[in-house]
């Protein structure tokens, strides 16, 4: 499948295993808000694998993700 879209300045381009996908669902729930807030800048990359390797009770698949930040004029 392929998709094309036009993200704007400050937006994040997010790909994920199902690891991360599964918890964060609709994106409404707490990994979804949780994510949101951490991810809304970049971290620094120690803390985004910290992010990325969260516990969830029920979801024990490996998790991994990439992200890629537009970064506009400041």
């Amino acid at each position: 499948m392929v998709v094309e879209t036009t993200l704007g300045d400050g937006a994040a381009l997010v790909l994920m295993t199902d690891g991360v996908g599964d918890p964060l669902g609709s994106g409404a729930g707490e990994v979804g808000t949780t994510l949101a807030q951490l991810w809304s800048r970049p971290p620094h990359p120690v803390e985004f694998a910290a992010q990325v390797a969260f516990g969830r009770k029920t979801f024990d698949d490996d998790r991994a993700a990439l992200v890629v930040w537009l970064v506009g004029d400041e």
